[in-house]
């Protein structure tokens, strides 16, 4: 009938596990704790939301605008003009799917920034490293 407890070589045999868990631990606090601070701080800041969805309104008015240019110097190529009925159902749509496009690039823009932070505060890192490489 048992005594309880280990030996003391088992006990012994633990030191160097418990050495290689402390010296984990001081790299991860070394290395990735203050990564995952600055991405925090990053991520809670209001302002990153607003700079994140403006950025991406602003990309969006310049893809439509260089749209439109393209579409204007094609059709002056080819020796096409439009009537102002025809212009204005044209801007019309553009107009239409450029407001459509801002905003769903801004509500992506600050999805992904919540998505950032909800990596971060629950360990996932190697998520961001995924958001990244999209």
């Amino acid at each position: 009938m048992g005594g309880g407890g280990g030996s003391s070589q088992s006990y012994e045999a633990s030191f160097p596990l418990a050495n290689v868990a402390r010296e984990q631990w001081a790299d991860y606090q070394n290395r990735f704790q203050p990564e995952e601070q600055k991405l925090i701080h990053e991520g809670l800041n209001p302002i990153q939301y607003d700079q994140s969805a403006q950025m991406a309104g602003n990309n969006m008015d310049t893809a439509y605008q260089n749209q439109q240019g393209a579409m204007s110097r094609d059709m002056s190529r080819m020796g096409v003009t439009m009537t102002p009925q025809q212009q204005e159902a044209v801007n019309q749509n553009l107009s239409l799917g450029r407001a459509s496009a801002a905003v769903g690039a801004e509500n992506t823009a600050r999805n992904d920034v919540w998505d950032r932070i909800n990596g971060v505060m629950s360990g996932g890192l190697s998520t961001l490293d995924r958001k990244i490489q999209r």
